[in-house]
């Protein structure tokens, strides 16, 4: 015979066997490790039917908040007082705001200054030169879906595509220049 239990991590029910009584389950959903009750003789008592919700489209759309996880090492924003524009986007954000909320932003100097630490996007590696001399057609693809993506890197493998293209182009006409002669 078969009992229901709730999993106390993800809420589903689940059907156990009654000879588990007192052993660990695993919940299919969510991996949860809990131990089975030890159950009576008697079945547990019939639960009425769940009601039905009914559920406007809106509510289905709006989007669920999450809420953030506190960060200790941050100050409370103050909501209430005086608000500005952010230069970025134009967005209304506390005068005494750090970096905005909605575009991210940094508008604290010092801040700034700890957030311009180089980025791994702006320089090629040596795989990426070796790449962009050996295989520059391909590169030139590479460096342009770069480009399109934001990273500064896209322009250098570019430079370093076409100037291998237009170095072989120079070997080539050079050497059918010799073969002529």
């Amino acid at each position: 015979m078969n009992f229901d239990i709730g999993c106390p991590g993800c809420g589903r029910t689940l059907s156990v066997p009654t000879e588990s009584g007192g052993q660990d389950f695993t919940c299919n959903s969510c991996n949860t490790v809990m131990t089975v009750p030890l159950f009576e003789a008697a079945p547990p008592a019939e639960q009425p039917p769940m009601q039905m919700q009914q559920v406007t489209q809106e509510e289905l759309l709006d989007p669920v908040p999450v809420p953030e996880a506190p960060n200790p090492a941050a100050k409370p924003v103050d909501t209430s007082g005086p608000r500005r524009p952010c230069p970025m986007c134009g967005e209304q954000i506390s005068t005494k705001a750090l970096k905005c909320r909605f575009c991210g932003e940094v508008l604290d100097p010092d801040l700034e200054a700890l957030s311009n630490k180089p980025n791994p996007d702006d320089n090629l590696t040596s795989s990426e030169w070796v790449f962009g001399i050996l295989c520059s057609g391909i590169a030139c693809i590479t460096s342009i879906v770069w480009m399109i993506q934001g990273k500064k890197k896209g322009a250098k493998l570019l430079a370093v595509s076409l100037v291998t293209q237009f170095v072989f182009a120079i070997f080539q006409a050079m050497a059918k220049v010799a073969n002529h002669r």
